[in-house]
């Protein structure tokens, strides 16, 4: 798994710095769990349940990680800690995708090899 971003980065980087970069990090972009803690007047409370992102090379794989207030939302009730999680990535994608290409309600769109996350959003 650490080598999860340096693939990701530019030929340019050579694999070398790719590997300095990311050796010793921790992986992971996804996350959902409870908050332990939050800033007065954040808008969350100790006991949270919430999902998001961390920033690239912060990595979300541990116990106890630390998130930019911007990048979490609550947890919907309907959704598992699991469902939510993996939703994160593949939905801010497709909501991407679709803006910068200009698509509205109602438009329809074809996603040829649709079956992965992004796909099945």
């Amino acid at each position: 798994a650490k080598f999860v971003f340096a693939d990701k980065l530019p030929e340019r980087f050579g694999s070398w710095l790719a590997q300095r970069v990311v050796n010793g990090r921790v992986a992971g972009l996804d996350l959902a769990g409870v908050v332990e803690h939050a800033p007065e007047g954040s808008g969350f409370s100790a006991g949270d349940e919430v999902f998001g992102a961390v920033p690239p090379l912060v990595g979300s794989f541990a116990e106890l990680v630390s998130v930019p207030l911007s990048q979490v939302a609550l947890k919907p009730l309907s959704l598992s800690f699991e469902q939510a999680a993996a939703v994160v990535l593949p939905g801010v994608t497709v909501l991407q995708a679709l803006a910068q290409h200009g698509f509205r309600p109602g438009h329809r769109v074809l996603i040829i090899g649709g079956s992965g996350g992004v796909g099945q959003l």
